[in-house]
């Protein structure tokens, strides 16, 4: 790929065998040498299956699985995909490892902290949470903290005492009758398993010959026991990380993991890669000075890239701490206002005009140090989006839906929902008719009774109808925002199950005691919205790099954090407690990371009088131990003369993840996908939802176990009545339903008794590029097609129900892109699709000549770009509109 490695870049590429500690400063090239370094394993004949690569997040490994694909296609062109390896997290790791060698576990939904508070919270009573003397909120917040600690510090149950061992208990029970797993309970599960589970742990031990552990420095105990069991002492680990980028001790993380890792286990070889590639002289001498405050760290020296293209001027780099946060404010408005339409070369030689998209606001808490500066961007007509503030509740729109569902079910919000409310929440966010809107609400008011069952989102949608009919046309914003309201309603309803009119109280609830503050405004996710200042927390900022980089409200108390101390439901001699808590060193370590986010424009700031404090602030210590070499100390104007551009917005597009159910949307109505991908809004969840989820798993399952015959009848039954599982039906309705399975288990296995032999996959996961798009997917059946196990050519099957054909808008379209997955990620060669329809057991085959394959890739990199450019027309029709989720939203709906 013509890449010149460094020396110690090289000796990392090419220590394939055995433990190694690569220490990486930041912008060292890390992704660059870990992508390289796996790929050089399955060049040397490895197979991806074999391969487990860790990273932190999941945008982390799109990035890490895009880098290695490039370098396949340098290595062995003939084979450049990854196929199975698996790229992505921890308990995204585990929570498949579960369902792939636990079959009881492919009917287990995940529970993502908003779900596990609602799931405590419906279920305070019976999880005995009631003992503790709090408020409701705060104990389940304190209790999933407790929890979590004793799975990540391995802490023996029967240690536990008193209240907390009963709740925790009665929890463990409610997860596993529920057949819910939160986050810790999937490594959890995984880890004792291993140490429990011969079988279990030899499949383990013997599919992941590799691994790499990305941001060593952020696991928790937990995490490295996990680590330590896959590879054993004396495998082919590789660890990577930065001690001085350890910034999630509140999570449990351990920073001793990194620094004594050449200690518990054999052979180690350390490489240190010191050279920083990201940033200029300025940014690097300033940063490595600072974070040599720090006594508890390995010594290593980040260093000046010479050869690159970016180089320090005067005038890159300000430490201004001004008397009013006023000045402050101007001071970043105005330095955002000159350098954009500036040129910039970073250090791949790229040269572009600086943009909003270029330029990045960094907070120690965006929610209590952000407010101003945010208002001063929105009243500059500077894009921006924030992450790290959960402001989503404090946005009025939001406001006024949530107070409008409240008003219709005879509820308070805030203990102030009236009539008055509602008009000063709808005269902010519309020119339109109150009164007509308010008449809406009092006529879905007298509809409804507390006992009446309702769709709570259906509810809301209808409540959107009424805005827009009466307001006008929504803004972007605002349809953000409600779009991430519809995902916490989607919260609440996946977990309450059945909802009743008087729950609303219980959601109205939830928000108050949880919500706010938790959920972020809408829009941050859209990966077509780009080009936009990004606010953000320091915490948010890992992993992340821009050429313009502003740190405000630099003062004490506020960075280092003046955080109260956390505490448990745990006696402390069963853990590390100051571990959690942090030190000074911990928050430097922070302080380092937001330094090192920068390539070249570094802006530190700070004001002695801010508005909502009753006395005037100091500089933060760590502002005055930022040595000033490089620093203008005063706000003078930019002494050095920057080059101006008039280029337009350039495309800088990443590769887009997506897959054929995403795509259908697109296919069927392209503002249907807007609304769904792009803003969020989350369909109706109904009493049948799952049943094709539940379909699929029992015949994943009989085709694992049985692969040399059919199942019998009784086999069949017990099978479904072990693994059927419907969360929304009620229980009479959950039985027809089993029922209806059964019969078309049995009607298959009779019916192609033959095919059960000829078994090669099932669940077969994917993903491949293609363009700009990175498709993943499932497929249902992989068969052989001969008895003699002959592989020159393959069937690939899926499987659709009567509600799952209704939906289709294209599933030859759907088998198309399969067998395109196929050849490019699996290494198979499909002869033969089909589509199997479980309701009359009939086969349907689907063209997969080249041809097809070729015309069906141009339509996907088509419809991909077309996304990418926020090319989504309504196509409004009869058919579509009369059973679309969104029918009550969309104003070009033939059902309004």
């Amino acid at each position: 790929m013509g890449i010149d490695y460094t020396d110690p870049q090289e000796g990392a590429i090419n220590k394939t065998e055995g433990n190694l500690q690569i220490i990486a400063c930041a912008g060292s090239g890390k992704t660059e040498v870990i992508s390289r370094r796996i790929a050089e394993i399955v060049g040397h004949g490895t197979k991806p299956r074999n391969i487990l690569a860790f990273t932190f997040t999941e945008k982390a490994a799109e990035e890490l699985k895009l880098r290695i694909r490039d370098h396949l296609e340098d290595l062995c062109p003939e084979n450049s995909d990854i196929g199975e390896m698996f790229i992505g997290t921890i308990h995204s790791f585990c929570f498949d490892l579960l369902r792939d060698l636990k079959p009881k576990y492919r009917g287990y939904e995940p529970l993502d902290e908003h779900k596990r508070i609602l799931f405590l919270s419906d279920n305070y009573w019976n999880s005995k949470l009631h003992h503790f003397d709090d408020r409701k909120y705060r104990t389940i917040e304190k209790f999933t903290r407790s929890t979590d600690v004793v799975r990540q510090e391995m802490i023996d149950p029967d240690n536990l005492s008193g209240d907390f061992k009963e709740a925790y208990e009665r929890y463990e029970e409610l997860l596993e009758e529920n057949r819910y797993l939160d986050f810790s309970s999937m490594i959890y599960k995984v880890v004792k398993l291993m140490k429990n589970d011969e079988e279990f742990f030899e499949e383990v031990r013997s599919r992941y010959q590799y691994i790499t552990v990305d941001e060593y420095q952020d696991i928790n105990p937990l995490q490295e026991e996990l680590i330590r069991l896959i590879s054993g002492e004396d495998g082919n680990l590789c660890v990577v990380g930065d001690d001085d980028q350890s910034i999630y001790q509140w999570r449990g993380t351990n920073v001793e993991n990194i620094l004594t890792f050449s200690e518990r286990y054999k052979d180690v070889d350390s490489i240190k890669l010191e050279k920083n590639f990201r940033s200029t002289e300025g940014i690097i001498d300033t940063a490595s000075e600072e974070v040599k405050e720090n006594s508890n760290r390995l010594e290593k020296e980040m260093k000046y890239y010479k050869d690159g293209n970016l180089s320090y001027d005067e005038g890159d780099m300000y430490s201004v701490f001004f008397d009013e946060m006023d000045d402050e404010i101007d001071f970043i408005i105005n330095k955002i206002q000159e350098f954009k339409g500036t040129e910039f070369t970073n250090n791949k030689g790229e040269t572009f005009t600086l943009d909003y998209r270029d330029f990045a606001i960094f907070f120690r808490s965006v929610r209590t140090s952000g407010r101003e500066f945010i208002d001063a961007l929105r009243e500059n007509d500077i894009p921006y989006i924030v992450k790290g503030a959960g402001e989503l509740f404090n946005q009025n729109i939001v406001n006024l839906a949530i107070h409008s569902m409240a008003y219709i079910a005879g509820f308070d919000y805030e203990d102030n929902t009236n009539e008055e409310i509602l008009r000063n929440l709808y005269s902010s966010e519309f020119n339109g008719e109150f009164e007509k809107f308010f008449e809406n609400l009092e006529i879905e008011k007298e509809t409804f009774e507390e006992d009446d069952y309702i769709f709570l989102q259906e509810e809301y949608f209808r409540l959107i109808n009424y805005m827009r009919s009466s307001g006008g046309e929504f803004t972007e914003a605002q349809l953000y925002n409600l779009g991430k309201l519809s995902q916490a309603i989607t919260d609440f309803v996946t977990v309450k199950g059945k909802i009743k009119v008087r729950d609303i109280k219980y959601f109205l609830g939830f928000i108050k005691g949880h919500g706010e503050g938790q959920y972020e405004e809408g829009g941050q996710e859209d990966p077509t919205k780009i080009n936009a200042v990004k606010v953000m927390t320091i915490h948010r900022a890992k992993g992340l790099e821009f050429p313009v980089v502003f740190m405000p409200n630099l003062v004490g108390g506020r960075f280092p954090s003046g955080a109260s101390a956390r505490n448990w439901y745990i006696d402390e001699s069963l853990f590390d407690k100051e571990r959690y808590q942090g030190n000074l060193e911990d928050e430097r370590r922070l302080f380092y990371v937001a330094l090192t986010r920068s390539q070249k424009y570094l802006f530190l700031s700070g004001c002695e009088d801010i508005p909502q404090l009753s006395r005037s602030k100091s500089p933060s210590p760590f502002f005055k131990e930022v040595p000033k070499k490089y620093c203008l100390e005063n706000p003078v104007d930019d002494p050095t003369d920057r080059k101006e551009t008039e280029e337009e917005l350039q495309e800088r597009l990443k590769t887009f993840p997506t897959s054929y159910s995403e795509l259908r949307f697109y296919d069927r109505c392209p503002y249907d996908y807007k609304l769904r991908y792009i803003y969020g809004f989350n369909p109706k969840i109904v009493m049948a939802l799952g049943y094709g989820r539940a379909v699929h798993n029992i015949l994943n399952i009989i085709h694992t176990r049985f692969q040399n015959r059919a199942p019998t009848e009784k086999e069949i039954e017990d099978i479904v009545e072990n693994n059927f599982y419907l969360r929304y039906a009620p229980d009479k309705k959950e039985e027809q339903f089993q029922e209806n399975v059964e019969d078309i288990v049995k009607n298959y296995a009779e019916g192609f008794s033959g095919d059960f032999s000829l078994t090669l996959n099932t669940e077969k996961e994917f993903e491949f590029s293609m363009g700009n798009a990175l498709i993943s997917g499932s497929i249902d059946l992989v068969k052989k097609l001969d008895e003699d196990g002959n592989l020159e050519g393959i069937e690939i099957v899926d499987f659709k129900n009567k509600e799952e054909s209704e939906m289709a808008t294209d599933y030859e379209k759907q088998l198309k892109l399969y067998a395109i997955a196929a050849l490019n990620s699996l290494d198979l060669n499909p002869q033969r699709a089909t589509v199997h329809h479980l309701d009359d057991n009939s086969n349907s085959n689907v063209v997969i000549e080249e041809d097809e394959l070729e015309k069906t890739e141009k339509e996907v990199k088509n419809e991909v770009r077309k996304i990418m450019h926020r090319d989504f027309p309504k196509m409004p029709s009869k058919d579509k509109c009369s059973d679309c989720d969104f029918k009550y939203i969309c104003e070009k709906s033939k059902q309004n």
